[in-house]
């Protein structure tokens, strides 16, 4: 945990040792006391631990989920007011049901007909209860075409809702955002090595009741490998940065779920896994945050909030893989 000193720098790491490798990281409230804690996938199952409010954590707890997990997603698929954890991984796809006090049941699984790769939450059809997508492969071996499988929530737990075999790419990252302002839900992926060999971000419009247009794609150079959303440019329409063999690439959005040719951003040399937004400095505008798994660091660039951005600050080194 590397905890803010509101300016857009942050304090040396504090370790939390987990004893086993993890490599994906969500936080949530998951006992009820206002503070964070983290759940995180490692190659076997899946650790939770609770947060004490300065940085540090209490013994995790380790739940079997399967082989390789991939993906995570938490949410309160049940209506029952405690929150549960989904996990995707590519032997199948379960979810922890939350029991409050930071425990879970174990893993129940749900059947789909592809190996899910990513996991993400939200309420897609506006019954205000959480739902789920996961998405992955459809093709021989882990090889594209992707898709996606929608989960509705609901008391029961979740249950099965529209499947999507149209996106003809093989993604490789998935997030939530509202592309239309205020439009309904949707979904955003990045792509590379697709059945064209083509490298891109794409956009599937959510219909609000659950599903999802085609999805819009669009070629950027390079590799594409992450994506992450915020307003860079305070016009009110949801932005793009993606990650690329090329270097970070800013997409500035028409309010459509499509955007604009993507801007390079100037960030030292290195190897960028995955990507965050948030607004570290109070300012009122959205910086990024890039995880360099080469160097093993953070790098921080604070935004100016007309989509360019301040000169990057690394971190103070530490092993890095995928921030969420």
């Amino acid at each position: 945990m590397l905890l803010g000193n509101g300016d857009g720098t942050f304090q040396p790491a504090i370790p939390s040792l987990l004893g086993v490798d993890a490599n994906v990281v969500t936080a949530g409230d998951y006992n009820g006391d206002g503070r964070l804690d983290v759940a995180l996938l490692s190659d076997f199952g899946i650790i939770t631990a609770l947060g004490d409010g300065q940085g540090r954590f209490q013994q995790p707890i380790n739940y079997p989920a399967g082989g390789y997990a991939t993906g995570v997603a938490t949410g309160d698929f049940n209506a029952d007011g405690k929150i549960d954890v989904a996990i995707a991984n590519g032997n199948g796809f379960g979810v922890l049901s939350g029991l409050g006090g930071g425990q879970f049941q174990p893993k129940y699984s749900l059947q789909q007909d592809f190996l899910p790769a990513f996991a993400v939450s939200g309420d897609f059809n506006h019954d205000g209860v959480t739902d789920l997508v996961v998405a992955g492969s459809h093709g021989t071996l882990g090889g594209p075409p992707d898709g996606y499988q929608v989960y509705f929530g609901g008391s029961g737990g979740l249950t099965a809702g529209p499947l999507g075999t149209n996106v003809l790419v093989d993604m490789n990252s998935l997030i939530t955002g509202r592309f239309r302002p205020g439009g309904n839900l949707d979904l955003a992926f990045a792509f590379n090595a697709g059945a064209n060999y083509t490298s891109g971000v794409g956009v599937l419009l959510g219909n609000g009741d659950g599903s999802f247009k085609n999805p819009k794609l669009m070629l950027i150079p390079g590799n594409a490998a992450g994506v992450a959303a915020a307003d860079f440019n305070r016009d009110g329409k949801l932005d793009l940065v993606v990650g690329a063999s090329a270097g970070e690439l800013l997409l500035l959005g028409n309010g459509d779920g499509t955007f604009q040719a993507p801007q390079t951003i100037t960030v030292p040399s290195g190897t960028y896994s995955a990507a965050a937004t948030a607004d570290l400095n109070g300012d009122g505008k959205a910086d990024l945050v890039l995880a360099d798994s080469f160097d093993e660091q953070i790098v921080v660039l604070l935004g100016n909030g007309d989509g360019t951005s301040n000169p990057p600050r690394p971190s103070t080194p530490t092993k890095c893989r995928r921030v969420w």
